[in-house]
């Protein structure tokens, strides 16, 4: 049949249709379509909501929602998310490190955009080799390495606090490097 709805009688209006047609877009994550007691043809979206871009080493550039599905760029917008960078490793990477990659990035993603003090902060985060990840932030030469996505909201609280209590007291660029890995503890390295 034709992709055309308008002028079609109401019982000749195929739901299912309409929401499977609107399931294809990588934007939508849900469609529900119904007919109200009006007689007026009504669907309620839900949009997929980024968490992270990533640009790889392949030039291949997407982002991830909140269940790890890819979004394409859009030419009409932009969303204000952390950018991923994946090392030269990841044109090595099988289809299953790859997963294994995009599911760990999705995870710090999700963290970081509960928070608006971390979605302030984080800038870019670099995936070195190992599979571990350095954020950059948005302001200062202080790199924030947080090893694996393993106690994340431990090391999102603690790097909270060393931003608000004592980098204050020391300035913004008194630390090259700020290490999170080990559980309740951070590692400073002055400059």
């Amino acid at each position: 049949g034709s992709d055309e709805i308008e002028g079609q009688q109401i019982g000749d209006i195929q739901l299912h249709w309409i929401e499977s047609k609107l399931k294809q877009s990588p934007f939508i994550r849900d469609a529900q379509s119904y007919i109200n007691l009006n007689g007026d043809l009504t669907i309620d979206i839900t949009q997929r909501c980024p968490v992270i871009r990533i640009i790889n080493p392949l030039g291949a550039t997407y982002y991830l929602d909140t269940s790890c599905k890819h979004i394409p760029i859009s030419e009409t917008g932009t969303f204000h998310v952390p950018v991923a960078a994946p090392s030269g490793m990841y044109s090595s990477m099988n289809m299953s490190g790859m997963l294994t990659l995009d599911t760990c990035l999705t995870k710090l993603g999700k963290e970081i955009s509960k928070d608006e003090y971390l979605t302030a902060l984080t800038g870019q985060i670099l995936i070195q080799d190992s599979g571990q990840f350095t954020i950059l932030p948005r302001l200062g030469n202080t790199e924030i390495f947080i090893g694996d996505t393993s106690n994340l909201t431990d090391k999102f609280r603690r790097i909270k606090t060393f931003y608000q209590y004592t980098l204050p007291q020391t300035g913004w660029h008194h630390y090259r490097k700020i290490n999170l890995e080990y559980l309740n503890q951070i590692i400073a390295i002055k400059e």
